[in-house]
Formats: structure tokens, C-alpha cells, sequence
């Protein structure tokens, strides 16, 4: 995880911020942007919304039944301290294909480890 410069108290630290996806049509799409889950680094939930939207997150097939694939994060969403930290949270999304998309640019794609 980045820390914020010492010296500048006001800037936040970058946390992680988690979108699940719904199984919009009775299945998930997977792909180098997406994942069943994706993990954004940022230092807020609108700055993790503007991320996927730049990666186009919320482009993703909207079903009339199911909505949205992903949803945005509430401006009060505080994100977590680690990626571990951001899938223990949800059992239903523990151990499932994810994708986490780095501050810096950089993408890791996690395999899953259990049934999708």
C-alpha cells in the first residue's frame, strides 16, 4: 500500500476499495479489466468510482431484472487498509476471482479458489 507523504498531514492514505459483481444475466463477466470481484487503490470512494469508470467498470451489461454489474461506492464508504482486508469482509466474495488495479497503473489478476 503507498502512505501519504509524512510532511502533509491532510492528504489521506490510499485505501482499497471493493466492487463485487452482480451476476447481471446469471453470469459474471471476466476479462483483464474485470473480475467476480475488483479492488480499485485509491485515496477516496470518488476517486476509486473515477478509477473504474476511466477502466470502464460500469460499462458492463445491465440486465432489467439484476441492474448494474457494479455499483459505485457511497461518498461515506472508508474502503479497507489491504486487499486481504477488502475480501475477508464478505463471505459471498471470500476466495472468488478477483482483480486489483494499482495506483501506480500496475493490475494483478488472483485466480479463484473456490467455485464461481
Amino acid at each position: 500500500m503507498h502512505d501519504y507523504n509524512d510532511d502533509d498531514t491532510t492528504s489521506p492514505k490510499d485505501r482499497f476499495f471493493h466492487f463485487g459483481q452482480n451476476n447481471s444475466g446469471g453470469g459474471y463477466a471476466f476479462d483483464e479489466v474485470v473480475a467476480v470481484s475488483v479492488v480499485f487503490e485509491a485515496s477516496s470512494p470518488e476517486e476509486a468510482n473515477a478509477f473504474a469508470k476511466e477502466k470502464g467498470v460500469f460499462d458492463y451489461s445491465y440486465c432489467e431484472c439484476c441492474g448494474p454489474r457494479f455499483y459505485e461506492k457511497w461518498s461515506h464508504d472508508d474502503g479497507y487498509a489491504s486487499v486481504e482486508e477488502a475480501f475477508n469482509h464478505n463471505t459471498f466474495y471470500k476466495g472468488k476471482s478477483f482483480v486489483v488495479h494499482y495506483k501506480d497503473g500496475s493490475v494483478k489478476h488472483h485466480a479463484a479458489t473456490r467455485k464461481e
